[in-house]
């Protein structure tokens, strides 16, 4: 029972607020972090279902946030490229690749 509820990725709690939710999904880079997804996630039910949770949060029918429509287009945009195997693919690289870039933080 627990493989299956946990076979999606990490659980991420919606924000408290709607707006606050919008303002995320804006902010968000990753797809899979938009979702609340794990990097290695390629079960389309798990993307579906992560995209209808997100998509009722951001409708602009349920949240007043100004930006609520942008919201709602770029969850529908990060559940399409997960869920084509070669935009993942190219998705997940483009994040590598920005991980890669930022510098290295020392701790003093």
């Amino acid at each position: 029972f627990f493989d299956a509820l946990f076979s999606c990725g990490p659980l991420m709690f919606p924000a408290e607020r709607p707006e606050d939710e919008v303002q995320r999904v804006l902010n968000t880079t990753s797809y899979f972090d938009m979702l609340g997804l794990a990097p290695d996630t390629t079960d389309e039910d798990a993307i579906r279902r992560a995209y209808k949770q997100l998509s009722v949060r951001v409708h602009p029918d349920k949240s007043t946030h100004p930006k609520a429509s942008d919201a709602f287009k770029r969850a529908k945009q990060a559940c399409d490229v997960l869920l084509d195997p070669e935009s993942r693919a190219k998705h997940l690289a483009d994040i590598r690749a920005a991980e890669a870039a930022k510098p290295v933080q020392r701790q003093a």
